[in-house]
């Protein structure tokens, strides 16, 4: 897949945001949800292809949270919090749900760097 507002190296930085490795989410894992995320963070941002510098950064860095975020809820059904079974018990450190309610916080901090939210007054003073 070659994403529209994402470099080549897509894949790594969204685990690495993430603290997986590519053994536990797969390239076609993240390919599966990437053009949905990208499509509609390009609907907020209709200028992403000519942006630049800092905005560039801030967008790229947002669109991997986006995905890192739509991805959480994949790895909580294939890593759940505690395991027991008949040789031990498993727990894994991460809080998937937390997890994903920071990394939206994450994207939608930075896509408001890119272009600062619109702000509609509800009335006029004549």
């Amino acid at each position: 897949m070659t994403p529209r507002v994402l470099a080549s190296d897509y894949a790594a930085r969204i685990r690495a945001r993430l603290g997986v490795t590519d053994s536990h989410l797969t390239t076609a894992e993240i390919d599966e949800q990437l053009p949905e995320i990208e499509a509609v963070v390009i609907e907020k941002i209709t200028d992403y292809a000519t942006q630049t510098g800092d905005p560039k950064i801030y967008l790229d860095s947002a669109v991997v949270c986006k995905a890192a975020s739509a991805l959480c809820p994949l790895l909580k059904k294939k890593y759940p919090i505690r395991e027991q079974g008949p040789s031990g018990t498993f727990e894994t450190p991460i809080d998937w749900d937390k997890e994903m309610e920071r990394l939206d916080q994450e994207a939608n901090r930075l896509l408001s760097k890119v272009k600062a939210p619109t702000v509609t007054p509800h009335f006029q003073v004549l």
